[in-house]
């Protein structure tokens, strides 16, 4: 049963399109969000700037991600995607359109690429893997999200390998400039995904305060 299972994955091209989208977003995202906090440490006060900036930003995420969890069981998973890709998008490319022009970057707009990239993974990953779940049947999406995480973990150790190499060689507006193609390949890789809404979905009323407030009781439980 399990080599047949993965035998139908690997004739899916669905399987290659899905990952090809999601190696590109994650190795590129995740080189801009090695950058950030190196240049950031690396700047007069920074450590401690950069400590308090990562506590207030895991701490908004893990407040949103009830919310988050409620908006993805409302809309289109492949919208969801699409949104989170030219979320992250226009976050790079409006800032290294600014190194650009000005030649350097505030430590502020340094935390916003910073945000901008939490809050593109906050939203990326629950999309993802429900999107996969929903137009992957039981069986197969047993045996792809083990294939997710692996290409998940493989992506971030090429983007560490990666920005080893382009950090204090390459300025970062060229870093952000890369990794706002990446966001594109990984948005025309998702739009050629066929995908039609399971039955169900996103039929409910969107209650995001009462659903967030679910979420909070059931990480109380």
């Amino acid at each position: 049963m399990g080599d047949r299972i993965v035998a139908s994955l690997l004739k899916d091209r669905r399987i290659y399109v899905l990952l090809t989208g999601n190696i590109f977003s994650s190795i590129g995202s995740g080189i801009s969000m090695i950058a950030i906090p190196w240049l950031l440490i690396n700047r007069h006060g920074g450590s401690e700037l950069f400590g308090y900036v990562s506590f207030a930003v895991t701490l908004l995420m893990f407040l949103a991600a009830p919310a988050v969890g409620v908006v993805v069981d409302r809309f289109s998973r492949k919208r969801l995607l699409l949104f989170a890709e030219l979320f992250g998008l226009s976050f790079v490319v409006a800032f290294s359109i600014w190194g650009f022009v000005t030649g350097h970057y505030l430590s502020w707009q340094l935390i916003a690429v910073f945000f901008g990239g939490t809050a593109y993974y906050a939203l990326h990953y629950p999309s993802q893997f429900a999107f996969t779940q929903e137009i992957f049947s039981a069986e197969q999406y047993r045996s792809l999200a083990s294939v997710l995480e692996v290409q998940n973990q493989t992506s971030s150790m090429l983007a560490g390998a990666i920005a080893g190499v382009l950090i204090g060689r390459i300025d970062l507006t060229y870093i952000l400039w890369a990794d706002g193609l990446t966001y594109v390949i990984a948005f025309v890789a998702f739009l050629t995904l066929r995908y039609v809404r399971s039955e169900g979905v996103g039929t409910s009323p969107l209650k995001l305060f009462s659903g967030a407030a679910d979420g909070f009781r059931y990480l109380k439980t």
